[in-house]
């Protein structure tokens, strides 16, 4: 069951805006694509897409979906707990943590997705596609990869003693 969060407060930005003008039998008809994601500074994220005819409808709808599809996600000291590759198509993404240091090496709309996310110690490397689309559904991808660093830590001393 998914919850809509309503009460909360959200920093929103637009990482794809489209404007596609179309002349049909002496009309023209405008159609937009947005793409908008939503974070609360602490781990916690949403993204969503949606085209339309009017561009505060279709930026409505896709805030919407965004919030339909927020997530929380671990975080130790403002970093990701271990190194994750995301895939989408042919766009691969690599997400490293850096420990101490307090900048972000990363570039254009992931970025913004860490800025409204609330990460500060990253970096990053995309192979492949440079579409936004698939930068951005790969790195979903990543997201849902990511694991406690309690979880990781159990997993070593499993292997130790087995060893």
């Amino acid at each position: 069951m998914k919850i809509i969060c309503k009460n909360f407060k959200f920093k929103e930005k637009i990482l794809y805006l489209k404007k596609i003008s179309k002349f049909s039998r002496g009309n023209i008809l405008t159609y937009y694509t947005i793409i908008v994601c939503i974070g609360d500074n602490d781990g916690g994220i949403g993204i969503g897409k949606y085209k339309g005819k009017n561009y505060i409808d279709t930026f409505n709808k896709s805030t919407l979906r965004a919030k339909k599809n927020f997530k929380k996600f671990f975080l130790f000291n403002n970093t990701i707990s271990h190194e994750i590759v995301g895939k989408h198509c042919n766009t691969k993404i690599i997400l490293i943590p850096i420990k101490y240091k307090n900048y972000i090496l990363v570039s254009g709309c992931v970025r913004e997705v860490f800025n409204v996310m609330g990460v500060n110690n990253i970096k990053s490397k995309i192979y492949g596609s440079r579409n936004k689309y698939n930068i951005i559904h790969a790195l979903w991808n990543a997201f849902l990869g990511i694991k406690s660093y309690n979880l990781i830590f159990k997993k070593i001393n499993e292997k130790k003693k087995k060893l």
